[in-house]
């Protein structure tokens, strides 16, 4: 028989910690019912690549074997953040439990430790310095085996003469032996269009489009001198028509044609006025502005430039050329007070008015360019020397004064047979 008062006594499980379970399943309890067995009781652990650390709860109540402030001071010199020094105190807790292992073991341990901390933190810190060093010395070998192989390509060298055909055909131009160096402006100023910008601040590639520029200036200059020369029995309406032809490009600068006209006829007059002048071919690649007293052969080995020769056969002395000879009478035209600095100045215009005149008189009846002198009869390949005496000239009627064409006397101008081949 139960005492009376059983029910009034509290019953052993009430003063128990664990909850009731109730008559329902634990997975019916609500997510705030206080049930261990709750699903919101589990937690998946931290994958987390990070090191660990124990809170000083967890850790076991033991004297370690190693202090502490040496701990810090190893955590220190491999700067290794708090997280990381404090797995270190932690495995030297557990290190020291019971006896603990050898104190010697345990600092051989907790320095490699510490070194793996370091290589996580630093990782292959100083094979990379080593590689980044190999490889800034082989990017250097190779910036100097580049200038020294560097080579204008194909597509860079049409640019080069398209700008170069631009500049000399400029009516405003005045001095034609400095067309390299304002072509090397011109496509260091736009280097980015002309796709040149790997090229620029390279001192190696530098020289080697200057040497480009140069051999494309003497060869067109050679070209331009030559249709001078081939558009002389033209009339300078026509020669001028054929010329913008040949000089004028889509997509290039505009100039005016009057004044291109101008400019042709005032060539064509000082050709007519030093008719020996047209022969005067400069050598391909020879530019005033990069003299050189050596050159270089394929072997390596270095010997002395030819003397320039001034008897027939040899290279034309500089300056003594065709386009030198333009430059000098430039240069002495424009010194001229009376003239004027630019040939749009009044004075100007009045000369090149004569200029038309004496070409529209001189050379709208020459006869047929068949016939010919030959560069053997012309005096500018005898430089220096008087032109011979039995030289053979096209035709004796012009030479007699007899009426040629339509009836039109030999006047100033009919000299110009002489240089046209």
């Amino acid at each position: 028989m139960l005492p009376e008062n059983f029910h009034n006594h509290p019953s052993p499980l009430n003063n128990s910690p664990v909850h009731s379970w109730g008559t329902g399943s634990p997975l019916d309890s609500s997510p705030n019912d206080a049930n261990p067995l709750s699903l919101n009781s589990f937690h998946l652990p931290d994958r987390s690549p990070s090191p660990f650390s124990l809170s000083n709860q967890e850790l076991p109540n033991t004297t370690p074997l190693i202090r502490p402030g040496l701990v810090d001071n190893l955590a220190n010199d491999f700067g290794l953040n708090e997280q990381q020094c404090s797995t270190l105190h932690a495995y030297v807790q557990f290190g020291s439990v019971e006896g603990g292992i050898g104190k010697a073991e345990m600092l051989a341990k907790l320095y490699a430790m510490t070194v793996n901390f370091d290589l996580y933190n630093h990782p292959k810190i100083i094979e990379d310095e080593n590689n980044v060093e190999t490889l800034r010395r082989m990017l250097r070998d190779l910036d100097v085996r580049l200038q020294t192989t560097f080579a204008v390509m194909a597509s860079q060298t049409k640019t080069i003469r398209a700008v170069v055909t631009d500049l000399i055909y400029n009516p405003m131009r005045t001095c034609y032996h400095e067309l390299a160096a304002d072509v090397f402006e011109s496509l260091r100023k736009n280097a980015q269009q002309y796709h040149f910008h790997n090229v620029f601040r390279v001192t190696g590639y530098e020289k080697t489009l200057e040497t480009t520029i140069v051999k494309q200036c003497s060869s067109v200059r050679n070209n331009f001198r030559q249709h001078l020369q081939d558009g002389m029995a033209a009339s300078a309406d026509e020669f001028t028509h054929k010329l913008n032809k040949k000089y004028l490009r889509l997509g290039g600068p505009k100039y005016s044609l009057e004044q291109l006209l101008n400019k042709n006829i005032i060539l064509r007059n000082y050709i007519h006025e030093n008719p020996s002048s047209i022969w005067a071919k400069e050598e391909e690649g020879d530019e005033s502005d990069t003299d050189e007293s050596l050159a270089v052969v394929e072997d390596g080995r270095k010997k002395k430039k030819r003397k320039l020769k001034t008897h027939g056969g040899g290279k034309v002395p500089k300056g003594c050329d065709f386009w030198g000879l333009i430059d000098q009478w430039f240069k002495e035209q424009l010194d001229e007070k009376e003239l004027g600095k630019k040939m749009s100045d009044p004075r100007w215009k009045q000369k090149i008015e004569g200029f038309r005149r004496l070409d529209e008189a001189g050379f709208k009846n020459l006869a047929s360019p068949s016939n010919t002198t030959t560069p053997a009869q012309s005096p500018a390949l005898r430089t220096g020397t008087s032109p011979p005496t039995n030289t053979i000239h096209p035709t004796n009627r012009l030479l007699s004064g007899q009426p040629v064409g339509n009836g039109a006397q030999l006047g100033q101008g009919m000299q110009a047979l002489a240089y046209i081949r």
